[in-house]
């Protein structure tokens, strides 16, 4: 009887062991992508996107396949979008067909390979007084893709910094203020991706200056980016490639 009697003395300890392991954080090891061979035009021509104002530029930049006309970024007539809960049912224009629909059903007709997502500069404010304002929202957008579209990789990216233009700046909080708060949204993206298996693109590091301001020679008015800044962002998707299942 003694080993039936240690077994039970043992349950409570082993049940709070598991309960303690159930409540610690999710590693956000291993969600960025690592560097890798260039994967060029080929692995670009995979991609699809969907974003803010700065990834709707990537259209009128014309450094996608297609150019201005490229059918590989998903946006709304007015060119912006903001991060809440309504986001997934927010209207888009699916870029093959041109007909207006919600980002659900643009996702499900387009069953895009891989589908890069960028938010956080437009509601920054917002986010930065509850945090789950921000991670919450992105989480039920991934998970809205994942369920229009189950075979695509999701690939977040962090939130691109603004430049210390004055001429330019038209916000109440400064560019310096603005970039401190675009820092800790980046800080919670780590856990967002480990939460919903995405991978994270640290593609806001190649556009920073020595004072973690936008390079000037990749601003085109403080917050959208120039051709050459997208062709640097695509080249760091390029070179630090999602691992895409055969």
């Amino acid at each position: 009887m003694k080993p039936i009697v240690a077994f039970f003395k043992t349950v409570p300890t082993v049940l709070l062991l598991l309960a303690l392991l159930l409540t610690l954080p999710i590693s956000a090891d291993g969600v960025f992508t690592e560097r890798s061979e260039n994967g060029g035009t080929a692995y670009r021509n995979r991609l699809f996107f969907f974003g803010e104002s700065t990834t709707a530029h990537l259209r009128s930049r014309g450094v996608l396949e297609g150019g201005t006309s490229t059918d590989r970024v998903i946006a709304a007539r007015s060119g912006t979008m903001m991060l809440n809960r309504r986001t997934p049912s927010a209207h888009v224009v699916e870029p093959r067909s041109g007909k207006e629909m919600t980002v659900t059903e643009a996702v499900a007709a387009l069953r895009p390979e891989i589908l890069v997502l960028s938010f956080g500069l437009n509601g920054i404010v917002g986010f930065l007084s509850a945090k789950e304002s921000y991670t919450e929202p992105y989480r039920a957008l991934i998970r809205s893709v994942r369920k229009a579209s189950p075979e695509t990789v999701v690939i977040l990216q962090t939130v691109y910094p603004v430049a210390n233009d004055p001429s330019e700046w038209k916000f109440h909080q400064s560019p310096a203020e603005i970039n401190r708060g675009i820092e800790r949204l980046n800080g919670w993206l780590p856990e967002i991706a480990a939460s919903e298996g995405a991978f994270l693109a640290d593609t806001a590091s190649v556009l920073r200056d020595g004072d973690g301001f936008l390079r000037k020679d990749y601003s085109a008015d403080g917050i959208h980016l120039t051709r050459e800044g997208y062709e640097q962002v695509l080249l760091y998707l390029e070179t630090h490639m999602a691992e895409v299942p055969e």
